[in-house]
């Protein structure tokens, strides 16, 4: 019996250090991914909505690897500043086959704020390259970037929809309707030309 409890104590510990050593491991190589104005090594495109709202995408053709959207929020000088940068891990190399697609929004902002956004930067303070200033004009949405976000409101009122539970919990969606929902708005997505 005790050779039973070491051995299953080595493996829960092995195990323990493997999952420790992968955490670090993703932290030390989640690096934010490098800004050039010469060779980007991703490109941000905006795009404005009829309602002013400011949609971000993202061109990851030239990354390998995992990425997360990372946008923060600065005020300088009475200024707000946005930046949006991708982080990406080349500890998790993605192949081509299992690759999505290359561009995609990353982040939706509201202009129509208080205070509006006066400056769009991609990369970090300390690295960056401003995308848009306020004043300037940004490219009008395609229609189908419009349906793809109108079909998005509409998943979120029925999603908010469902009903309440006694204890005040949202009860369970209907797989099969959630499915119908999720595969419409794949073929909103997939139809719309900025991101393709």
């Amino acid at each position: 019996m005790s050779h039973f409890l070491t051995t299953a104590l080595v493996v829960v510990l092995c195990g323990c250090l493997a999952w420790g050593g992968m955490c670090v491991f993703d932290g030390l190589d989640d690096t934010v991914s490098p800004v050039s104005d010469e060779t980007p090594h991703y490109r941000l495109n905006l795009s404005r909505l009829t309602d002013g709202r400011i949609v971000v995408t993202a061109d990851t053709t030239w990354i390998d690897s995992d990425t997360m959207t990372s946008c923060e929020d600065m005020f300088v000088d009475g200024k707000q500043l946005v930046y949006v940068c991708l982080r990406e891990a080349p500890a998790h190399s993605v192949n081509d086959s299992d690759k999505s697609a290359a561009k995609w929004c990353v982040t939706v902002l509201n202009n129509e704020g208080d205070p509006p956004v006066d400056e769009i930067r991609q990369g970090t303070p300390d690295s960056y390259v401003t995308l848009w200033k306020a004043g300037e004009p940004i490219p009008v949405a395609s229609e189908d970037m419009e349906a793809y976000f109108a079909l998005e409101a509409e998943y979120a009122v029925w999603w908010d929809s469902r009903p309440t539970a006694e204890n005040g919990a949202k009860t369970i969606v209907d797989s099969i309707e959630n499915a119908v929902w999720l595969s419409r708005l794949e073929g909103a997505q997939l139809a719309v030309p900025e991101w393709r």
